[in-house]
C-alpha cells in the first residue's frame, strides 16, 4: 500500500507533464516487463506509428506467465487528404494453451511458436488454442459503422455497431447489435456555449428495453472538460435517481462534492488545495454529515527535491491508517531528467513531519524522461527492494 500511495503522490509532486509522442510524426515502441521473485511474469511490446498527429498503426505482442499466452493486435487507419479517418481495421489473435484439441486452419498463426516448440512437451496434454477478433470501422462523415467477428473454438459471433454524428461531429446516437440482436442504444442531446463546446449533455440509454437517463454539466479548462454535475434517472420513475455535484478551485482541482440518492443527502467530500495547486486535506462525510475519512498532506520544496507527508485516517480500513513520508529527487543531465521516488511509513506520531534522506527510505519508483520530457523508462520496485516492473520507451524522432 505504501508504494501505491507514493505513486499517487508522485503524480502530484512532479512539476511537469510528459510531452505526447503524437505531437510529431514518430514511431513509438514500448516494452514492459513484470517480475515476480526475479522471474518474468509477463511482458508486452507495443509499437505505435503516428503520422501528422494521427495513429496509423498499432501492433502489440504480449506474454503471460509460465502457461504461455500471447496477444497480437494490429490496427491500421486510412485517412483522407484533410486528415479525416476513412477506414480503420483491427485484427487480434490470442495464443494460449488449452486442454481440448482444436483444429486450426486459420492463416492468423504464430508459426515461430509452433516450429520452436520444446520437443519434450510434444506429449503434453495441453494443445495450442487461438481466439480471433476482426473489427472494421468505416467512416462516412456524419456516420460510422463497425463490424466485428469473434471466433473461439467452434463459436463465431458477429457484432454490428452504428455511430451517428451531428454536423459539429458531436455524437448523436450509438446503436449496438451483438450477434445481430439489438443490445443497446444511446441517444445524445447537447446544450453548447458560444465556442460550440457542450456545457450540458443529455443521454437516453435503452439497454434491452431497460431505460436510463443521464444528464451531465461541464466546465472547461481550455479544451479539457471537467464535470460539475451528473444526474442519473433509472427507468421512467423520476423520483428514483442519483445525483453528484462537484466544485473546483481556480486551478480546476476538485475541492468538494455532494452526493444525493432519490433527492436525499447521501454523502460529501472536501479537498482544499494550496495556492500553488497541491492537496492539503481530503475529507469524506456520511449521510448523517458525520466525518468518515480524513487525510492531511504537507509539502516541502527545494530546487531538486520535494518532500511529502501524509496522515491517513480511514474509518472502515484501519490497517491503512497512519503516517507516511515521500521523498522525490530530480536529477537532470543534458539528455535526461530522472525522478527517484522513495518513502517510508512513520511509526511514531511525533515524527509525522520529520525529514528523511533518500537512502533511509524505501525506493518505490524511478522515472526517466528525455530532454523533450517524454517517458524513457519507468521502473517500479516492490517492498523488498526488487524490481517489480519496467516500461521502456523508444522514439524514432
Amino acid at each position: 500500500m505504501l508504494n501505491a500511495r507514493l505513486f499517487l503522490a508522485s503524480l502530484l509532486a512532479l512539476c511537469f507533464s510528459p510531452l505526447s509522442a503524437q505531437e510529431t510524426d514518430s514511431i513509438v515502441s514500448i516494452h514492459s516487463v513484470d517480475y515476480e521473485a526475479d522471474t518474468v511474469e509477463s511482458s508486452y511490446t507495443n509499437v505505435i506509428t503516428y503520422r501528422k498527429g494521427k495513429e496509423i498503426s498499432n501492433i502489440m505482442v504480449e506474454y503471460w506467465g509460465t502457461d504461455i499466452w500471447r496477444d497480437s493486435t494490429t490496427t491500421l487507419t486510412t485517412y483522407d487528404a484533410d486528415g479525416k479517418p476513412l477506414l480503420r481495421t483491427t485484427r487480434s489473435v490470442s495464443y494460449f494453451m488449452c486442454e481440448e484439441k482444436i483444429v486450426n486452419d486459420s492463416p492468423w498463426t504464430f508459426p515461430a511458436l509452433v516450429e520452436n516448440s520444446d520437443p519434450e512437451k510434444v506429449s503434453n496434454p495441453y494443445n495450442q488454442c487461438y481466439i480471433y477478433f476482426h473489427d472494421t470501422t468505416v467512416f462516412y462523415g456524419a456516420m460510422e459503422t463497425r463490424r466485428g467477428i469473434y471466433e473461439h473454438e467452434d463459436t463465431k459471433m458477429y457484432s454490428y455497431d452504428t455511430v451517428l454524428y451531428y454536423p459539429d461531429h458531436l455524437i448523436k446516437a450509438e446503436i449496438n447489435y451483438p450477434d445481430g440482436k439489438f443490445h443497446q442504444s444511446k441517444h445524445y442531446r447537447y446544450v453548447c456555449n458560444e465556442q460550440g463546446k457542450p456545457v450540458k449533455t443529455f443521454i437516453r440509454v435503452n439497454n434491452r428495453n431497460e431505460l436510463t437517463s443521464i444528464e451531465t454539466h461541464q466546465i472547461y479548462e481550455g479544451s479539457k472538460p471537467h464535470e460539475t454535475y451528473q444526474k442519473t434517472i433509472f427507468g421512467n420513475d423520476s423520483t428514483h435517481f442519483s445525483s453528484f455535484e462537484r466544485k473546483y478551485d481556480k486551478h480546476f482541482n476538485q475541492i468538494a462534492y455532494t452526493w444525493f440518492q432519490n433527492g436525499a443527502f447521501f454523502g460529501s467530500g472536501t479537498s482544499p488545495y494550496s495556492e500553488d495547486g497541491y492537496m492539503l486535506e481530503n475529507n469524506t462525510y456520511n449521510a448523517d454529515s458525520s466525518l468518515c475519512d480524513h487525510h492531511e498532506y504537507r509539502w516541502k520544496f527545494s530546487p531538486n527535491t520535494t518532500e511529502h507527508w501524509s496522515s491517513q485516517n480511514y474509518r472502515h480500513s484501519t490497517d491503512l491508517n497512519g503516517f507516511s513520508y515521500g521523498h522525490y529527487d530530480t536529477i537532470r543531465t543534458p539528455e535526461t531528467i530522472e525522478v527517484r521516488i522513495s518513502g517510508k511509513r512513520i511509526e511514531h506520531p511525533k515524527h509525522r513531519f520529520k525529514s528523511y534522506k533518500a537512502k533511509d527510505c524505501q525506493l518505490s519508483q524511478v522515472i526517466i524522461y528525455d530532454n523533450r520530457k517524454r517517458y524513457r523508462e519507468i521502473k517500479n520496485f516492490d517492498e523488498t527492494g526488487k524490481v517489480s516492473s519496467v516500461m521502456m520507451y523508444n522514439y524514432s524522432l
